[in-house]
């Protein structure tokens, strides 16, 4: 016995009612953390410890409090070697130093400028 098909035919898109335009698709659950969500974090971090700090100690202390935050997918390793969570920060670190909001005054070592510093620790949640 033959199975019918409950899908639309072959050629054919399911369409929102009362409008032409299709159906979008159902949001796919995210499996990694965006890098957006790491820039509070960042500037909290380093707010709480003076406006300077090294890069792997900031990661150190982020690994700490976003544990639960943190997502399967953040916890892979991604292409360059390196754990994906840990990727994103640093996209995360160059938007705010694009920002104004931190700078890199010797390697390894992230340092908020005066804007970082008066940031309100909400400001970018």
């Amino acid at each position: 016995m033959r199975r019918r098909s409950t899908a639309a035919p072959s050629g054919s898109t399911a369409r929102v009612p009362g409008s032409s335009k299709p159906a979008a698709a159902p949001a796919k659950p995210r499996r990694r953390t965006h890098q957006d969500d790491f820039k509070p974090y960042i500037i909290r971090v380093l707010q709480e410890v003076g406006g300077e700090r090294e890069a792997e100690l900031v990661m150190l202390e982020l690994e700490e409090r976003m544990a639960e935050v943190l997502r399967e997918g953040d916890r892979e390793v991604g292409p360059t070697g390196e754990v994906r969570w840990r990727t994103a920060v640093r996209w995360a670190r160059k938007e705010l130093a694009d920002d104004g909001f931190l700078v890199a005054p010797r390697p390894g070592v992230w340092q908020l400028t005066d804007r970082g510093a008066e940031l309100p620790a909400d400001a970018l949640d």
